[in-house]
């Protein structure tokens, strides 16, 4: 199999398994709630900062040591820092509503994802759509899991008319 085949493949594996997690998230607002102070930028902006902040942090850190070459440390301490950073920055970009524990395990899913995709196709390539899709997901769960915005499928009840859809509310 050619390396451009597997790394498409590698890149959808990635998509696939976020997208299913994020679709599985339960949201925990009720219909009726609706926010006037939130909106999705601040989370996304926070998990940027929070991602950048945390990857370079956590690579500081790590590369406390001797290092003449690549140290181990540097590398492990940004993935660290960036696994952390990014639910860490979105959920106080976010005003603290969402589900922390939830982000967290999104964005050190997207991170091992990352690695496995990276290593298997030797294409930093993967690392970066794993990163893209990292930011996508953890703030797409703070919202799904924030008690001030609501994403429901269901009956909607709009006057007198009666119907089925998507209702978002922040």
């Amino acid at each position: 199999m050619s390396s451009a085949t597997q790394l498409k493949k590698a890149k959808q594996a990635a998509f696939l398994t976020l997208a299913a997690a994020v679709i599985a998230l339960p949201t925990s607002a009720t219909s009726q709630e609706v926010a006037s102070d939130w909106h999705p930028a601040g989370a996304v902006a926070g998990a940027l900062i929070g991602g950048t902040l945390g990857f370079f942090g956590g690579g500081l850190l790590g590369s406390a040591g001797d290092c003449y070459e690549i140290c181990g440390g540097l590398v492990f301490g940004a993935l660290g820092g960036q696994a952390l950073g990014v639910p860490l920055g979105a959920h106080l970009g976010n005003g603290g509503r969402g589900d922390l524990t939830v982000s967290l395990g999104l964005s050190v899913l997207a991170v091992g994802v990352g690695i496995v995709g990276t290593h298997a196709t030797s294409s930093g390539h993967v690392y970066l759509a794993a990163t893209v899709a990292q930011i996508a997901a953890v703030s797409t769960a703070e919202m799904r899991t924030s008690s001030n915005a609501s994403l429901s499928v269901g009956p909607r009840l709009v006057g007198e008319d009666v119907g089925v859809g998507f209702t978002l509310r922040w």
